[in-house]
């Protein structure tokens, strides 16, 4: 037999259980010579290694990428893949450094359990095998057995209806959006492009937002560049991010958030223009006395607010019925005017003295109608003013023409002002007043400046 020190093991004469050693049992013969009674010993062995985050998912350890505490990493005698009482194991400590001993002299695999951590992945040594095969020998110790791995990475944002299309998201909070935010826009699809084609494929990952605007798209591949897309709906156009799209190099665990999408849509601005018959400043659509719509008259945005159309300055013209209607604007503050001919005035929005325009914010979407301007020309008066011989109140034959008599519209129902419209009779007594706004007035002459003696009969 042997005497074996602390940490040896008999390997030889063979026997099932090298923890209690055999021996030889031989009847020795006088002068006889035994020999070949040999006894052979092993220790175990010893693996180290380290187990760590591969952010990147390289399968390389790179600065700053820190060990993993708490992973089981064990010898795999039986190369089933499952970590039996009986197979030498080690939990890594912080830093994620292990020490697996006792180890049989032998070649075997050795595995890292992964089955207490879901969602993880790993990168080294990874595919195809995802184990080291190391052969062991006695007092041995196999270092650098490394293990990497890796989660998925995320990605997360809002989508948002730019209402006033600056590109800037108005939302005190996101997760409690209220009637003085803009909103967020439910059932918009945002993606990872994968393979790069910049449109929206079928192996590419993606979520659709929520009724809060919230997309989150899962299981994305670290240390990849991907760009981040929004699939653009018909009639939609986008204002943030600037660019159109993310660009990023995801990490795992990390979820990258409040990447965003803001949209708006084009506004609209219509309305009519009529000739406002009675010049009251509203307009007759139906009925005795309807006022009709004005067709090639030029409606314009005022970019300077000067009243003057300009020539860089975008318009449209008035068709049949008066109508007009401004497309495709983005949302923003415009002044809206028209151009206004000679011999017109305006009654709507403004008066004569002081023409008005249509101010408005249009916001994403807006549709503004009734933006109307009335306008009205001068109206007209002609008679004549006669000597009524006989006093009858009729012109007969022969009766003649009144010059140098005034007639007036007391437009103010004051009798005569220097400013109401006038004419002086000429030679057969005949007048025109002119610059009369529509309206019903009283006609008069002027009595106080003839000769007393004369009396009106009609």
């Amino acid at each position: 037999a042997e005497v074996i020190p602390e940490g040896w093991f008999q390997s030889f004469p063979v026997d099932d259980d090298p923890v209690h050693p055999t021996y030889y049992e031989e009847t020795l013969t006088s002068g006889m010579n035994s020999e070949d009674n040999n006894f052979g010993n092993y220790q175990l062995a010893k693996k180290t290694g380290t187990k760590f985050h591969d952010r990147n998912a390289d399968g390389d350890r790179d600065d700053g990428e820190e060990g993993l505490a708490g992973w089981t990493i064990f010898v795999d005698y039986d190369g089933d893949g499952v970590n039996d009482p009986e197979e030498p194991s080690a939990v890594t400590i912080s830093g994620g450094s292990y020490l697996i001993e006792g180890i049989e002299p032998g070649t075997w695999m050795v595995r890292e359990v992964m089955s207490d951590h879901t969602g993880w992945m790993q990168s080294y040594p990874g595919a195809p095998d995802y184990y080291h095969e190391d052969t062991f020998t006695s007092g041995e110790t196999e270092r650098g057995n490394d293990f990497g791995n890796y989660t998925y990475a995320s990605k997360s944002g809002y989508k948002f209806h730019d209402i006033d299309a600056d590109g800037v998201w108005d939302v005190v909070d996101p997760e409690n959006q209220t009637s003085e935010d803009e909103p967020g826009l439910q059932g918009w699809t945002i993606y990872v492009d994968v393979d790069g084609s910049g449109t929206f494929n079928a192996g590419d990952l993606w979520d659709v937002t929520d009724e809060n605007g919230f997309y989150k798209i899962e299981n994305i591949m670290p240390g990849v560049e991907y760009t981040i897309r929004e699939v653009l709906k018909t009639n939609w156009i986008q204002s943030f991010p600037a660019e159109g799209f993310y660009t990023e190099t995801f990490e795992s665990t990390v979820e990258s958030t409040r990447n965003d999408f803001g949209n708006y849509q084009y506004a609209t601005k219509s309305g009519y223009k009529w000739h406002d018959l009675n010049a009251d400043g509203i307009w007759q659509k139906t009925g005795d006395g309807a006022e009709p719509g004005l067709a090639g008259w030029k409606i314009f945005i005022d970019e300077d607010s000067d009243l003057e159309w300009d020539a860089t300055e975008v318009y449209v013209m008035t068709t049949a019925g008066g109508f007009y209607i401004f497309e495709d604007l983005e949302p923003g503050e415009y002044v809206f005017a028209e151009v206004i001919p000679t011999g017109w005035f305006q009654s709507f929005p403004g008066t004569p003295e002081i023409p008005e325009v249509h101010e408005e914010t249009l916001t994403s979407g807006m549709v503004s109608e009734d933006n109307n301007f009335g306008n009205w020309m001068p109206a007209s008066k002609t008679g004549v003013k006669f000597h009524d011989l006989n006093g009858d109140g009729v012109k007969d034959t022969g009766e003649p023409g009144l010059a140098g008599w005034t007639i007036y519209v007391d437009v103010d129902g004051d009798g005569y002002d220097a400013e109401d419209p006038q004419a002086v009779t000429i030679t057969g007594g005949g007048y025109t007043i002119t610059g009369i706004k529509p309206g019903v007035y009283d006609v008069f002459e002027r009595m106080d400046n003839q000769d007393p003696a004369w009396i009106q009969s009609l």
